[in-house]
């Protein structure tokens, strides 16, 4: 995140600066506002293909300040996006984090939130679990494959393990006690059960999900999962598959700081840039996100330069040093800086200022001048040099 700490909009071929928020959201698929915990009954949760709407309906911009916990950002997604979210009990619920994104899809966004603290989401039909990574980006499988099991058990007990229903449980509910609940409810009874310690977990609402899947979410923590015996009276509790990771070529060629880019938002999986490819070494989730990233970037190359000069900008800074004003344009446009000697130690300059529909030059000069800097244009480079 640049130094701003602020992140700037764009809207069309302006740009803006964002202020006094810890969270806000608009996506383009409808215009909604964040909120945090506590704001009375949750939303009737997107299950389906509104929920993969959502998750893939694009973010103009988030943010979140330095020091969020994961838990209210969490909430305030889910809130906002009306997905349920369920947070692994091995994630610290406190666990700092800071994102300035924009233009990316919802998924993106929880996506990079998460990996901060060492976490994935896995995606089943109408809840987000995120786990630890390597447990967790396997689940949705796991669940799929739980409920292709009981389809091929008794046409009664595929009933009753098949059954569709909302959950909720409030807080420091205890997980052997929801596996009792899980077990009445289906008539069977869970071998293994002492496996799980104690515990309390956090208040939580769940959309209407199959008996499998809501028992997924249970033992997933625990790295446990289940299996049925044929007369569907008994489920023993067995550990999860283990996740290997794959390594992958990609056509692509990446600068030293694309790399480090790129590196940012996955940050468990390991990124080896070698000429015109791209060998990335991580779980099956992440080999998507990076497709889709290459899409994105195909379809949606930033300008260069020459063509940004005939960009006009709108863009306020309060405060702000000269050197994060310069990082959040050279992300935002593509624009490559260097730098003159004896202009480093002018750099941390706090400028403040408030342009209007300008072109890039009139941009630079508002955001340099006042820290006794000029600019040039050097080929496809803006030098920054002090002012004669």
């Amino acid at each position: 995140m640049s130094r701003l700490g602020k992140p700037l909009r764009w809207r069309g071929v302006a740009m803006a600066a964002w202020y006094g928020c810890i969270f806000c959201l608009s996506v383009s698929a409808a215009s909604v506002t964040g909120g945090g915990e506590g704001q009375g009954a949750p939303p009737r949760w997107k299950t389906g293909a509104a929920f993969q709407q959502v998750l893939n309906a694009r973010v103009r911009d988030a943010f979140w300040s330095a020091g969020t916990p994961l838990r209210h950002a969490l909430s305030s997604l889910a809130r906002a996006q009306q997905i349920a979210i369920m947070l692994d009990r091995r994630i610290d619920p406190g666990c700092g984090i800071e994102l300035s994104v924009h233009d990316v899809a919802v998924r993106d966004v929880l996506e990079q939130l998460v990996a901060q603290c060492d976490a994935a989401p896995a995606y089943l039909d109408g809840v987000v679990y995120v786990g630890p990574r390597l447990e967790t980006s396997h689940l949705a499988e796991v669940a799929s494959a739980r409920r292709a099991e009981v389809q091929q058990l008794p046409r009664p007990v595929a009933q009753r393990l098949g059954a569709v229903r909302a959950w909720r449980w409030d807080d420091l509910a205890e997980p052997r006690a929801l596996l009792d609940e899980l077990a009445r409810e289906a008539g069977i009874t869970f071998e293994g059960s002492e496996r799980i310690p104690h515990d309390l977990w956090p208040a939580l609402d769940l959309p209407a999900l199959p008996w499998t899947d809501r028992a997924t979410l249970v033992l997933a923590g625990f790295g446990l999962t289940f299996a049925c015996a044929d007369d569907g009276h008994t489920v023993q509790l067995v550990p999860l598959p283990e996740q290997t990771l794959i390594a992958r070529d990609y056509p692509a060629t990446l600068s030293s700081s694309q790399v480090a880019a790129v590196q940012s938002q996955f940050p468990q999986a390991t990124i080896d840039a070698r000429g015109q490819r791209v060998v990335l070494e991580g779980t099956r989730e992440e080999h998507e996100r990076f497709e889709r990233l290459l899409q994105s970037r195909a379809a949606r190359r930033p300008p260069s330069p020459r063509s940004a000069g005939k960009t006009v900008f709108t863009l306020k800074v309060t405060g702000q040093p000269v050197e994060a004003v310069l990082e959040t344009l050279a992300r935002q446009l593509g624009i490559t800086f260097a730098y003159d000697a004896g202009v480093e130690e002018r750099l941390g300059t706090r400028v403040s200022f408030d342009v209007h529909e300008v072109p890039l030059p009139a941009l630079l000069d508002a955001t340099l001048a006042p820290a006794g800097l000029a600019h040039r244009r050097q080929g496809e480079v803006i030098v920054v040099s002090i002012q004669p």
